[in-house]
């Protein structure tokens, strides 16, 4: 546990997200907040555009690990359960592989396959341009 200020901290960058402590801030700006702020999803969530909730869930389980991480654990992404998780007895580790196997599914509607893929591209892209792929800092988000 940590040791909470007595005022919240608040983002020096976007100013709409705050933090309990030094400790909370290093960890998140170390990790998902630099990416968030780089490209503006907290004002996007505030603002209340539709379908952003579930973008910003998904942009922000990425962005809590490195591209490292998913570089070096490949495997556990290639091996895809679809029952992992769905039997009574089963337990639920909490990692990215657990939420991959949940989360992953063959939409067979075209339109749904259309529209997965057009959100992928664009996730893609945000990534791409809040600096998640580069070591060299962030990208602008259009050419």
């Amino acid at each position: 546990l940590t040791q909470a200020s007595s005022q919240p901290l608040t983002c020096e960058c976007c100013q709409l997200v705050f933090w309990c402590s030094n400790i909370c801030q290093a960890r998140a700006v170390s990790a998902h907040h630099k990416y968030e702020c780089q490209i503006g999803f907290t004002l996007l969530l505030k603002q209340g555009h539709p379908g952003i909730g579930k973008l910003f869930m998904i942009f922000r389980i990425f962005t809590q690990k490195s591209v490292k991480y998913f570089r070096e654990n490949k495997s556990l992404f290639l091996d895809h359960n679809p029952s992992a998780g769905s039997g009574a007895d089963d337990s639920l580790a909490s990692s990215h592989s657990t939420l991959f196997n949940l989360a992953r599914h063959e939409p067979t509607d075209q339109a749904k396959v259309l529209e997965v893929s057009i959100v992928s591209i664009v996730f893609v892209r945000m990534l791409t341009a809040a600096g998640y792929f580069a070591h060299s800092g962030p990208q602008p988000l259009l050419p």
